[in-house]
């Protein structure tokens, strides 16, 4: 009996696309991304920093991992700097490899100011 290769599975390191991020504000972001594992167990990353070629990075593990094709990852980041315009990127890994997706950016927004106003005294003219 031979094989039957409509049964095969590919045999490639994850591809992966980082997409924009969102819900972001002045100390939090969500960053996303699709991962296409290709059958074999992978781990994604997220890595960011305020260097536009991530020179130097943090990096956050994706909680699990994914065997699937094309799916949407996503993680919620917090204790950003205020008013920072920061870069990511997506990165997985398998047994087969590991491949990084294109820079991003976003800059967090700015904290709300509040002005107080002395009270002014009153003044009589005339």
């Amino acid at each position: 009996m031979g094989r039957n290769p409509g049964t095969r599975k590919p045999k490639f390191k994850p591809t992966v696309t980082t997409v924009a991020a969102s819900n972001f504000n002045e100390s939090r972001v969500t960053f996303n991304a699709t991962v296409s594992a290709n059958y074999y167990p992978t781990t994604v990353y997220f890595d960011y920093g305020t260097s536009s070629t991530l020179a130097t990075y943090s990096t956050v593990t994706v909680a699990g991992t994914t065997t699937t094709q094309n799916a949407t990852v996503y993680y919620n980041l917090t204790g950003l700097s205020v008013g920072t315009v920061y870069y990511f990127r997506v990165r997985a890994t398998n047994a087969l490899g590991e491949s990084t997706g294109s820079i991003l950016s976003f800059t967090t927004g700015r904290s709300n100011q509040t002005i107080t106003f002395d009270a002014i005294s009153d003044k009589t003219y005339g």
